[in-house]
This record gives C-alpha cells, structure tokens and sequence, in this order.
C-alpha cells in the first residue's frame, strides 16, 4: 500500500463559498476549493430536478466544514491516543471505532 501524501496544514480559511490555506508565512495559496452548489432534486438520483439552486447559506456552511477538516483530524487524533492509553473515562459503545474511521478516511487509509 502506497503512503498517502499528508494533507495540508491547517488553519483552513474560508471566504464565502471558497476553502483555502495559506503558507506558513501567510503569503502563498497552498490551494484553495471553491464549494459549488447544483439543483435540488426532491428524487434521489433524479437527472431531473425543481429548478432550485443550493443555497449560498448551504455552500458557506459546508465551506466551513472542510476548513474545520484540520482541526477536527487533529483532535481526534489526540482524543484516540489518549483513549488508547485507558483514559480515565468510559465511551459511548462503538464510539472509538467510529473515531479510528473517521481519522482512516480523512487519512486515505482504509479503516
């Protein structure tokens, strides 16, 4: 299995509806995603749709999901290392598990 290319540092910025991440200095895009929207179907998987657009609160809110990506694989992490080492509390069933997908899948890997 190849090693997957590490993702790029955070903070992630958001500007409206577009994710992107500047150098280390603050002066240079590493990359920017612009969240694009397309037409509601009230038909799962329908080619045919109302004509309705996704809305710009929609595509903002997804933009800041991705860039919290960083932050969230970051604490994860922490949090699943520190539940590995027995930490001194008890979790939700399956909880641990969910986790190690969640931080497979935002690796690449395969859980």
């Amino acid at each position: 299995m190849m090693a997957k290319e590490a993702h790029t540092p955070g903070p992630w910025k958001i500007d409206g509806a577009t994710v992107f991440a500047l150098d280390e200095r603050g002066h240079v895009n590493r990359f920017s995603a612009s969240v694009q929207g397309g037409y509601v179907s009230y038909l799962r998987f329908s080619p045919r749709s109302k004509g309705e657009r996704t809305s710009d609160a929609e595509l903002e809110a997804n933009a800041r999901l991705m860039a919290a990506a960083p932050d969230g694989l970051e604490i994860a992490e922490e949090f699943l290392a520190f539940a590995r080492e027995g930490g001194p509390f008890t979790y939700p069933p399956g909880s641990l598990q969910k986790l190690e997908q969640f931080i497979a899948k935002a690796r690449g890997e395969s859980a």
